[in-house]
C-alpha cells in the first residue's frame, strides 16, 4: 500500500493536523517494528527510532544548534521530551522558547516539521516518567553532566559505580574509597580511581545484585529521587 497517495488529495486531511501526525507516526512505528522482525538481534537495526526528532534551538547570540532527541509522548496539548535542564539545549529553549523540530522516516519517505513555543512540563508528570524509567538509566541522569566539559570518561564511570554501590549499602558516601575485608580480616580501603576496568565491573555486578534482590524480596523497585536539573518539556 502506498501511504503517501492517501495523502496526496489534501481534501481527506482532518482539519488538525495533529490527527494527521498521529496517523503517520503509528505507521512509522508500525513500520519499524515490521522491518525490525526481520533483523536478528546480533546485528545493528539500520533504522532510527520513529520517535526520533531533531530540536533546534538558538543561543542568546542567535547562534542556532540542533541535535536528536526521542518523543516520549503526544497529547492534545503537544509534543514531550525528558532531558537535562542544564544541558545546552535545556538552557536556550527556557531562554528562547520558539523552537521547531523534525521527524524523518526514511523507509515512508516522509518528514514532518513541527513549530511551536516549549514549556517545562509539570514537574509531577516528569517525577512519575523518571520512576518508570530502569534504574540505570535514573542514575545516568542524576549523575550525567550534559553540555559539560568532564575529566574523562573514566571519571565518569568510576562515579556511576561508586554511586550505586552506595546506594546498594543503603548510605551516600562523598569520599571515593569503599572498605573491604583482606585474607587477614582486617579493613582496607579500596580506591575506585586505582581499579582496573575489570574490577569497576565486578564491583558495579556485585552491587546490582544486591538491589535486585533488594527488590525481589520487598516485590518493589527502588527508587531515586529526581533530581531538579532533569524533566520534561512540553512543545
Amino acid at each position: 500500500i502506498n501511504h503517501r497517495l492517501s495523502y496526496n488529495d489534501t481534501s481527506v486531511w482532518p482539519n488538525d493536523p495533529m490527527h494527521v501526525f498521529c496517523s503517520w507516526y503509528y505507521d512509522a512505528e508500525e513500520s519499524y517494528d515490521r522491518y525490525a522482525s526481520y533483523f536478528p538481534p546480533s546485528l545493528p537495526f539500520p533504522l532510527p527510532d520513529p520517535n526520533t526528532m531533531t530540536i533546534a534551538s538558538v543561543s542568546s547570540s542567535n547562534c542556532p544548534s540542533v541535535r536528536n532527541v526521542l518523543l516520549k509522548g503526544i497529547s492534545e496539548d503537544g509534543l514531550v521530551f525528558f532531558t537535562n535542564y542544564n544541558s545546552r539545549k535545556g538552557k536556550e529553549l527556557q531562554s528562547n522558547p520558539n523552537v521547531a523540530v523534525c521527524f524523518y522516516w526514511k523507509a515512508l519517505e516522509r518528514q514532518v516539521r513541527v513549530e511551536g513555543v516549549i514549556e517545562r512540563l509539570d514537574s509531577s508528570l516528569s517525577t512519575a516518567y523518571y520512576h518508570e524509567r530502569p534504574l540505570a538509566s535514573q542514575i545516568s541522569a542524576r549523575l550525567s553532566p550534559q553540555s559539560s566539559v568532564i575529566d574523562s570518561h573514566d571519571s565518569l564511570v568510576i562515579q556511576y559505580v561508586q554511586y550505586v554501590v552506595n546506594l546498594s549499602q543503603k548510605f551516600q558516601s562523598n569520599n571515593n574509597t569503599d572498605i573491604t575485608i583482606n585474607n587477614h580480616g582486617e579493613e582496607k580501603e579500596e580506591n575506585y580511581a586505582l581499579m582496573s576496568h575489570e574490577r569497576l565491573q565486578e564491583k558495579y555486578e556485585e552491587a546490582l545484585s544486591k538491589i535486585q534482590d533488594y527488590e525481589k524480596s520487598h516485590d518493589s523497585l527502588v527508587e531515586i529521587g529526581r533530581p531538579d536539573h532533569w524533566g520534561g518539556f512540553l512543545i
